[in-house]
């Protein structure tokens, strides 16, 4: 985690020698406000971090508060005063602040993970609370008339364009609707199956697929609702079906990657392998939206299909081919990214779930 903080930090190597006016301005700026986005991607950029951290700290027989705290402070100074020396990057007092945030917040919830992991429905409710923030970030609801008249604006147009939201979406509100059935563990029936707790299915999804019309910057549209009901059908039929869950998941992805299906007969572009290059480009906020949603659901296409009983290696694997045969495509589709970021977090996220149950001994992770 530490190596892909320094990775991001300094991304993209552009070194340069520093201008002492510049230096001195970074020194003396103490102003903690630098954006409602800068700061929650750096307490976000941290998280991880602090939660392996602390869950490292645990592991030894040590203080987790300290590790990622003290760790923490460390690593946030190192990153700043490596871009110095860095083209693109500004470095500040107040990013090493919100990163501590980061780390604090991720070494509490080392200390409370495995104790929520054991507990009953924690699963399904991580499944529920995980899609629900996918779906609204940047997390900064707004009551605001006219931006709730241009999201309904917009549910009456739809195009071509927005095919990867409703592919997406579709996925939310598939794993939250998985997430909310877990969570009321069906209605028993006296003398037969367990019956589909429909309303806490559908609810769930309206909810997640709803909210974004309160979340400025997000991508509520018609195709996101078109997609949204999709996933809840699909959830009211398949929440009992992990391995089925986990096969639409990751088709899901497929569809998502390859609308509008705009593929021309020659290349268009190169495929970018160094990871995280191609997010540079573009909306930054968009790009952020995307890697979390990508992230989140092909991190619960992976625990899906670990819960239907196959091996987490070569899922994993299958997985990040299929990641990035997707951006392979995209080479030849001028309205998409070729990136190999995708495949790679797909793989770290397998790793992820292989020491989550090795360090917890639990076969079904």
């Amino acid at each position: 985690m530490a190596a892909l903080i320094l990775y991001g930090s300094w991304f993209p190597f552009d070194w340069i020698r520093p201008h002492p006016d510049d230096v001195s301005w970074a020194l003396t700026n103490f102003d903690l406000w630098t954006g409602r986005g800068d700061l929650l991607g750096n307490v976000a950029l941290f998280l991880p971090w602090g939660l392996a951290a602390g869950l490292a700290a645990a592991d030894r027989g040590g203080r987790s508060w300290t590790w990622a705290l003290m760790g923490g402070a460390g690593l946030a100074l190192l990153a700043q005063a490596g871009q110095f020396f860095e083209a693109h990057r500004d470095p500040r007092w107040a990013d090493v602040v919100w990163n501590l945030v980061g780390a604090g917040l991720g070494g509490a919830a080392s200390g409370m993970a495995p104790r929520l992991a054991r507990r009953p429905g924690a699963a399904a409710c991580t499944l529920l609370i995980g899609s629900a923030a996918a779906a609204w970030l940047p997390w900064w609801p707004s009551l605001d008339p006219a931006r709730l008249q241009r999201h309904w604006d917009r549910l009456i147009e739809l195009g071509a364009w927005q095919g990867p939201e409703a592919a997406m979406m579709a996925a939310l509100t598939l794993v939250a609707g998985c997430g909310a059935a877990g969570l009321l563990g069906g209605q028993t029936a006296v003398h037969g199956p367990a019956r589909t707790p429909f309303s806490g299915i559908v609810a769930a999804g309206l909810g997640v697929m709803l909210g974004q019309a309160l979340v400025p910057g997000s991508r509520f549209s018609a195709g996101g609702v078109l997609g949204g009901l999709l996933g809840i059908g699909l959830a009211l039929g398949l929440w009992r079906h992990p391995r089925a869950t986990a096969v639409v998941l990751g088709a899901l992805q497929v569809l998502g990657g390859l609308a509008p299906f705009d593929i021309q007969p020659q290349p268009v572009q190169a495929l970018h392998w160094l990871p995280f290059e191609a997010l540079l480009g573009g909306s930054m906020l968009g790009n952020a939206q995307a890697l979390a949603r990508d992230a989140w659901l092909w991190g619960c296409a992976l625990w899906f299909a670990r819960r239907g009983g196959w091996a987490l290696a070569p899922t994993t694997a299958a997985c990040a081919a299929l990641a990035l045969a997707v951006e392979a495509v995209q080479c030849w589709m001028p309205s998409r990214t070729a990136d190999v970021t995708p495949a790679l977090i797909v793989l770290g996220l397998g790793w992820g779930l292989a020491a989550w149950r090795a360090a917890h001994r639990s076969p079904r992770a």
